[in-house]
């Protein structure tokens, strides 16, 4: 039998013998001992019952993950017994390091957002913000994510709050630009440094109120208002320059020179920025300007060019066929002499002289029908030269005209500029209008 194949029968059998043999008190074996033996064996089947029941016996969160972990019996928990039961007590224990714990037993369990809320929960009795930034780092995935970062800008607002002073507001709304809080921390920082500047301006020398808030006193408040905007806004903090721009605008400030100086400032800067949309928008004028002389003249010089070239191949034509008729009037004069001589073969002593100055006629013809010829082809080739220098004076008269209007429109926009700046407005016979 040891040495064929496993036989559990037969192990059975031998197993039964051996325990019959011994003695009563050797037989006394706990479940535990029974369980470890069968799990040697590989009969995880067979010692599933008693585990189940060493586990609920037990029934605490290590025994049940181990049951869990244990991959013999995964087969045999069907309904999952040794999940279920390692989850009821990490519930029952209710401490954030089992929930952990029990999230890495199947990081793939739906039953892991369950834990997450308990963990979440666990950090809102405790309700700070290094445990809610702790879990956001953990759990950054998570709905309760959101409820933390919430809870984090609500502890941090109580906190701005409390000592309620602008400085603290605006380091608020600088850490947390995106909270729902965001809008009435604003309106806290305002309201908190107009009562401080209405405080400062009814209390004298020594701390004693005043009856009445003198003129002196204001001007110095709004023009420390007016400086501070100025210096936020230079240092790219928008939300202080807004608020001291607001707080120039009370009324209580209304009649002090600071606040007329905002006023002319920011007349000025719309007034530049007015001016610098009339400039782009005259650029862009010269731009289609010269875009389009640009292209007039692109035009005009193709409309010359197929001109001139249908010129010169009516010229070349006419030269070929002039060509082609001197051809065949020389073939033709070849032709005769060549039959004159043939049929006059015997009378050329007597006819010399006459047939000299007959061909001295002929060639003398012939010369001046070339000579003809080269005139007119002299003639051609000037006419050529004659248009290609009217196309390119036309060319170069059209680019100064251009040239000169682009002049004249640029010297009207400065002078219309330097005329507004000026005077504020056009005159009224002012060429600008």
């Amino acid at each position: 039998m040891l040495a064929g194949t496993w036989n559990p029968l037969a192990f059975g059998c031998l197993l039964f013998v051996v325990l019959v043999a011994q003695p009563p008190s050797a037989l006394a074996l706990t479940d535990s001992e029974v369980t470890r033996s069968l799990e040697a064996l590989g009969e995880y089947e067979a010692a599933w019952p008693l585990t189940l029941t060493e586990a609920q016996r037990a029934n605490d969160y290590q025994t049940w993950r181990a049951l869990y972990q244990n991959r013999g019996y995964r087969a045999f928990d069907t309904d999952h017994r040794a999940y279920r039961g390692a989850w009821e007590q990490a519930r029952s224990r209710n401490a954030e390091p089992v929930y952990r714990d029990f999230m890495t037993l199947d990081p793939a369990s739906p039953q892991n957002a369950v834990a997450v809320r308990a963990v979440f929960l666990l950090r809102r009795e405790l309700d700070t913000i290094e445990g809610y930034r702790d879990f956001m780092a953990d759990f950054p995935g998570s709905v309760e994510s959101v409820e933390a970062l919430l809870r984090i800008h609500e502890i941090a607002f109580a906190r701005a709050r409390a000592p309620d002073d602008p400085a603290v507001y605006d380091a608020y709304v600088r850490a947390f630009p995106a909270a729902r809080q965001v809008p009435e921390a604003v309106e806290l920082a305002f309201q908190a440094e107009r009562l401080a500047c209405e405080q400062d301006l009814h209390t004298g020398p020594g701390g004693l109120p005043l009856p009445f808030v003198t003129d002196d006193k204001r001007d110095r408040t709004a023009r420390r208002l007016f400086n501070d905007a100025r210096r936020a806004e230079k240092t790219g903090d928008t939300l202080v320059a807004a608020r001291k721009q607001r707080l120039l605008a009370l009324d209580l400030f209304r009649d002090t020179p600071a606040y007329t100086e905002q006023l002319d400032r920011a007349e000025r800067l719309d007034w530049q920025v007015a001016q610098q949309a009339h400039q782009q928008r005259v650029e862009a004028a010269f731009g289609t300007l010269a875009t389009a002389v640009i292209g007039a003249i692109e035009a005009q010089t193709r409309h010359l060019e197929v001109g001139v070239q249908a010129q010169t191949q009516r010229l070349e034509s006419a030269i070929a066929d002039h060509n082609r008729v001197l051809d065949e009037r020389l073939q033709s004069v070849s032709g005769a002499l060549d039959s004159g001589l043939r049929e006059a073969g015997a009378r050329i002593a007597q006819v010399q002289q006459a047939s000299d100055q007959r061909l001295a006629e002929v060639y003398g013809n012939l010369n001046a029908g070339l000579a003809r010829i080269g005139s007119a082809v002299g003639d051609q080739t000037q006419a050529i030269d004659r248009a290609a220098a009217d196309a390119r004076w036309e060319n170069e008269r059209l680019f100064s005209k251009a040239q000169e209007q682009a002049s004249r429109q640029g010297y009207l926009a400065r002078r219309c500029n330097e005329e507004l700046t000026r005077k504020g407005r056009y005159g009224f016979f002012s060429p600008c209008k």
